[in-house]
């Protein structure tokens, strides 16, 4: 089975597509859409979209038999405990992908922690396992929560971006984490551990700036096909050594061996097409997706990236 989504402005060019499929292809019409890859689309009634992944987290938990456990604030303790102890690798990698899919969907609060969690899929310990019941755990405490796309807001396409320098602790690699609002909503986010060792923090959130402006650039132009043109995108991020370094092309001791594969940067900043933009480290909603955080500034990041929870607004 398919699942085929239409979407437009224009209800009488949208029944006419329906109609051409029809004489093609074996279909149903579900009508207005509730469901979608395992997400749950609620219609309010200002005309906002309330996504949510409830049903899909409360399945979850009960097939790991966490659904009665007792929920935690947030998705990892600030540091996990090394064990030597080895834990049963297909049933790490089972509750691993089972975490990420939420993260992929409209969780992005727990998308460093899956990312995280799934580097250790080839080698997991118990202690690894146990951070994965402890998101479990927080998941459990958060089932309705999800991403509110309001229908008044009219902010332009914004990014936010932040880098953990070496905060992988085996082999000192750097965190990358972006953030990429729309109309005031989440449309991207991702948190990837970088490919090579940045020697400096100044090179980590060069990297990271490298990676949010690639998918800028992607969004830039589905908009544009889409009849939405973002003339300029501004960036947040909270590295005044990175947004100079962007701006002026002059090579110093400390930067000229980064890969010339980043420098792109620099063209679309001189096309006008990026901006960049000087955000304190409290305000950056990126930092959520490079570490773990204390449970205050975890729940302040998160109301700032829109994952919230709508009372009665939601299927249980």
């Amino acid at each position: 089975m398919d699942d085929l989504l239409i979407a437009g402005a224009n209800m009488a060019e949208i029944d006419q597509l329906k109609e051409a499929l029809k004489q093609s292809f074996d279909m149903s019409d579900l009508g207005q859409v509730k469901n979608l890859l395992g997400m749950q689309i609620e219609h309010l009634e200002d005309g906002s979209l309330f996504l949510h992944q409830s049903r899909y987290i409360e399945d979850m938990l009960k097939k790991f038999g966490m659904h009665e456990s007792k929920a935690v604030d947030t998705p990892m303790a600030a540091r996990i405990v090394p064990s030597d102890s080895a834990f049963d690798q297909k049933e790490y990698q089972r509750i691993t992908g089972s975490e990420m899919w939420p993260s992929l969907g409209c969780r992005f609060d727990i998308a460093y922690a899956t990312g995280f969690l799934a580097r250790f899929n080839s080698e997991p310990t118990t202690a690894h396992h146990s951070a994965q019941m402890r998101l479990l755990r927080y998941l459990r405490g958060t089932v309705g929560f999800g991403v509110l796309y309001s229908a008044s807001c009219s902010e332009d396409l914004v990014a936010f971006v932040d880098a953990d320098w070496g905060g992988d602790e085996q082999d000192r690699k750097s965190t990358t984490g972006f953030a990429v609002k729309l109309y005031g909503s989440i449309v991207s986010a991702a948190s990837v551990k970088q490919k090579t060792v940045a020697t400096s923090t100044l090179e980590a959130e060069y990297v990271a700036l490298a990676e949010v402006v690639k998918e800028v650039l992607w969004l830039q132009r589905l908009l544009q096909e889409l009849g939405l043109h973002q003339d300029s995108v501004t960036v947040n991020i909270d590295n005044k050594g990175a947004i100079d370094y962007a701006n002026n092309a002059q090579f110093s001791q400390r930067t000229k061996h980064i890969d010339i594969k980043h420098h792109f940067i620099r063209d679309h900043i001189e096309k006008g097409e990026i901006r960049l933009a000087y955000v304190a480290s409290e305000a950056n909603i990126a930092d959520i997706l490079t570490k773990s955080l204390d449970k205050a500034r975890f729940e302040k990041l998160r109301e700032l990236m829109g994952i919230k929870y709508i009372v009665n607004q939601y299927t249980d």
